[in-house]
């Protein structure tokens, strides 16, 4: 959502005309979103009742572009462009990695990987997230490769380095006191918590130090029972979702990704705008792309705890860090809008 709220935001500034269409209501645009994009509520309770209602809405306005986002919205918004015979230039953007390995095939599920399949090579432009996301896209579709556009997700801005200097009240951030160790995501299966949890019981025997977890999800109770199980009650905390995270980097000694997969890695790119050093897990796919291999952060195996601890423990010993804001500074919000603009108006 911030990356669909980054780029409106970035073309209004630029001087186009931008409204965004949302299924249902959400107060992340009201906080978030440029007064000079108009917002479009659909208000509909399931995607797929959104179908003629998009359609009206392309024969009403005729939109010279229209971008899509997610992987179920691509589909329904390339049917729509379709059966409202207008010519809109349509883009459609996929942020997720379906890989049987990593997804629950059940009926709903292959019923999407066959109108991926059927209606993805009907769109205009096909844009991924990371090159890793790009290839998959091929593998899926048929595609060519060479004609899936890549474009890395607009986070970088000042704006991460002003809320950032935000303060913390908590007391684990104040002066002489133990490493804090932060990763931020969904509390579920795919962010693999549970590996971090145990490495950094490993790391606290070594070194006198405290884990956060920012985010809210099911795992919540599983999590908490792990923490009590290994007795880091008093050095974990999952404090839930914080809507400004950025003063929780800054403070950070370390950042950690523990996924078991990604499409690309936005929290890693916005902790090193933070100058925090980072690691993560070597997972497909996003996190090698934006380190580079390693070259700006320790990369580790998927779900192995000896390498994550010892990663961690190497990064917290570690006196010359790589100056990741310069990294972080390439994922900015202005050049990925010259871009997308780059691909918008090609013909």
């Amino acid at each position: 959502e911030r990356v669909v709220v980054n780029l409106a935001n970035s073309l209004v500034v630029k001087g186009y005309i931008v409204e965004l269409i949302i299924i249902k209501f959400s107060d992340l645009y009201l906080n978030n979103i440029s007064k000079k994009v108009k917002i479009v509520n659909l208000n509909c309770k399931r995607a797929i009742y959104s179908l003629f209602l998009l359609i009206n809405y392309l024969k009403k306005n005729k939109p010279d572009v229209f971008i899509s986002s997610l992987s179920h919205l691509n589909v329904i918004s390339i049917l729509a462009r379709l059966l409202s015979g207008v010519k809109t230039k349509l883009i459609i953007v996929e942020h997720s990695l379906k890989i049987k390995l990593f997804q629950k095939f059940n009926f709903q599920n292959k019923i999407l990987e066959i109108l991926i399949y059927l209606t993805y090579p009907k769109a205009d432009e096909i844009v991924g997230v990371s090159n890793g996301v790009a290839k998959n896209i091929s593998m899926r579709t048929g595609i060519e490769f060479s004609k899936i556009n890549t474009i890395y997700n607009p986070i970088y801005s000042e704006n991460i380095i002003l809320k950032s200097k935000q303060k913390t009240d908590h007391s684990w951030f104040e002066k002489d006191q133990p490493p804090v160790i932060l990763s931020v995501g969904r509390l579920t299966e795919e962010k693999n918590f549970s590996l971090l949890i145990r490495a950094f019981s490993n790391v606290r025997q070594k070194i006198n130090s405290r884990l956060i977890i920012l985010g809210e999800g099911k795992l919540r109770k599983n999590l908490q029972d792990l923490i009590n199980k290994l007795g880091l009650k008093s050095d974990v905390l999952l404090p839930g979702f914080v809507d400004n995270p950025y003063p929780y980097m800054n403070s950070a000694s370390l950042y950690v990704i523990s996924s078991n997969y990604e499409g690309f890695g936005n929290s890693l790119v916005e902790a090193m705008a933070c100058g925090t050093p980072v690691v993560s897990t070597n997972c497909a796919t996003g996190p090698s792309e934006i380190l580079e291999n390693g070259k700006w952060g320790k990369l580790v195996p998927i779900n192995n705890i000896e390498e994550m601890t010892k990663a961690i423990l190497g990064s917290l010993n570690e006196k010359n860090y790589p100056d990741v804001l310069m990294r972080a500074k390439d994922f900015n919000i202005e050049i990925k809008t010259q871009e997308y603009i780059n691909i918008m108006f090609s013909k």
